[in-house]
């Protein structure tokens, strides 16, 4: 039987962060840096990222929904250049300043090439 850690390139991992009451912001990850699915809230996330000092290298948003996309414009104010990649039309509504751009054909999470 295949497990998900299986199918992971050595060293990355993708670790739960318990957000409201009742569910979960993800955190793709090597040692060194962190991308977050889905932040609703960003307090757990920034406290997650100092207990594992961790440096936030990017944000995936997979829909709309606030407890999904509450904790952003937290975050990317903290560090305003950190790459968002999302639905446009969700980026505009939670960041409207900010200008989308498009998805390279080629991205480096946590040192790993995706296309």
């Amino acid at each position: 039987m295949s497990h998900a850690k299986d199918a992971l390139p050595d060293g990355i991992k993708i670790s739960p962060i318990r957000a409201f009451t009742d569910n979960y912001i993800w955190c793709i990850h090597n040692q060194d840096e962190a991308i977050i699915v889905d932040p609703g809230e960003a307090d757990p996330v920034l406290d997650f990222l100092k207990e594992q000092s961790l440096t936030l290298t990017g944000i995936l948003i997979t829909h709309h929904h606030h407890d999904h996309t509450g904790g952003i414009a937290k975050l990317v104010s903290m560090a305003p250049d950190i790459p968002v990649i999302g639905p446009r039309a969700v980026i505009f509504v939670v960041l409207p300043a900010r200008s989308v751009s498009p998805i390279p054909s080629r991205w480096r999470i946590c040192n790993c090439r995706l296309r």
